[in-house]
């Protein structure tokens, strides 16, 4: 493409060294050709790319049409069919982002539940085992001094010694889920670490600490460091989590403590991108939340007019006490409501339990009856596989269905409906 500035005639420059490197609010670093790194995602990640193929066809479109149209309006054109596709493949990346993680995350809890399972068959016998001796130890007519005795003779020594030969040791509080993700990191560090690299993340109030560690994280990466710092935050871990991350710095393993650490701050970031706690400045899908709504300055000459259409004060602190005196008349209604204590009604129970009877149901007219089915009546019966071709038509859903296998099912033909 020319250079911006230069005539239509003029020649082109060859590009020096590599690709030239695009930097985008929210997205740096992009250093291979759009066409390379559509084959790499898709390839890489085993799922389609729409976005990056609707802005394929933009660019298809724009390239028909721009040497018809004037360099004052070609270039502009072009630079906003850039920035859009730039937010597509942001956006896309943070998907397969999320994607990826949710993937192996998903696998680990299945491999947890079949150990689980696997776990709870062998032991049967040590139930059964408890269940004997609890009958022995809960029985009432059996003496303190008298249940050893009863334990080895009734139950036997052989089966208490052959119960405790197959103890196993205690599951962590998350049931080792965060042991079976682990296995999974070397595919997760083939990209977490361009995701960080290029992404720029910000958050609202209380993801503080998780911004960190994700700065911490990338640095990490930069620098090929492999020690966590001492001074990481670890307060966005969660609690089933927490006791591996113990666990590795009581033994002194550094490198499990990293591999701990550095899963908790992945999944925290995609939980954090899912949730709108975190998002991306330049993104669409990932856009923080305040950003839909309106700013102070704008809101300041529209708030008298709203809460005069709406009904509400203007001041917070005279709507909090017109609350507080609603709240106030109810209770008391309801204090009233249960000092009555009629049966069929909300009342108290002896032991202080409220119960709340089912509510009756709305009388309904006989003439709305009639009206609606008279308006049914009207309505076309239309076969359900019309409506899903006129639904494919309008909006095109049939292209992002896929075979499991991965395989696109392709639009049928205009003949075939």
């Amino acid at each position: 493409m020319p250079r911006l500035g230069r005539g239509r005639d003029q020649p082109r420059e060859p590009p020096v060294g590599d690709e030239p490197v695009l930097r985008f609010a929210g997205y740096s670093g992009v250093r291979e050709p759009a066409a390379c790194f559509r084959a790499r995602l898709g390839r890489g990640a085993g799922v389609r790319a729409p976005q990056v193929q609707r802005g394929q066809a933009r660019v298809d479109e724009v390239k028909a049409g721009e040497e018809r149209r004037e360099p004052e309006r070609r270039y502009p054109i072009l630079l906003t069919l850039l920035a859009q596709s730039a937010v597509d493949v942001l956006d896309e990346t943070l998907l397969l982002f999320d994607q990826a993680i949710s993937g192996r995350e998903a696998a680990a809890k299945q491999k947890v539940a079949e150990a689980l399972a696997e776990r709870a068959k062998g032991a049967e016998n040590r139930q059964a085992l408890l269940d004997d001796i609890l009958t022995i130890v809960l029985d009432s007519a059996i003496g303190d001094e008298q249940i050893g005795t009863m334990l080895r003779t009734t139950i036997g020594m052989d089966w208490m010694r052959a119960a405790w030969a197959e103890r196993r040791e205690r599951l962590p509080r998350d049931h080792g889920q965060l042991s079976m993700l682990d296995a999974s990191m070397f595919y997760l560090r083939q990209f977490a670490r361009s995701v960080l690299a290029a992404v720029q993340f910000a958050g609202g109030p209380g993801t503080e600490q998780l911004l960190q560690a994700v700065s911490i994280l990338a640095g990490l990466h930069a620098t090929g460091a492999r020690k966590v710092p001492a001074s990481a935050p670890v307060g966005f871990v969660p609690a089933k989590w927490a006791g591996h991350l113990v666990a590795a710095e009581q033994a002194g393993d550094v490198t499990a403590y990293r591999r701990y650490w550095e899963l908790a701050v992945l999944v925290g970031l995609r939980d954090g991108l899912r949730s709108g706690d975190v998002s991306v400045p330049g993104s669409r899908r990932y856009a923080d939340p305040a950003s839909f709504l309106l700013t102070p300055q704008a809101w300041a000459p529209q708030k008298v007019e709203f809460c005069h259409l709406v009904g509400k004060p203007v001041e917070a602190a005279a709507a909090l006490a017109a609350a507080d005196d609603e709240l106030h008349t109810a209770l008391a209604d309801l204090e009233t409501q249960l000092a009555k204590g009629n049966p069929g009604e909300v009342r108290l129970t002896e032991d202080g339990e409220l119960i709340i009877p089912p509510l009756t149901a709305e009388d309904v007219p006989a003439e709305a009856d009639a009206l609606r089915a008279e308006l049914a009546a009207m309505l076309p019966r239309v076969p359900i596989a019309s409506v899903l071709v006129e639904v494919d038509a309008r909006t095109g859903f049939t292209e992002h269905l896929m075979y499991a296998g991965g395989k696109s099912p392709g639009r049928p033909s205009s003949s075939a409906t």
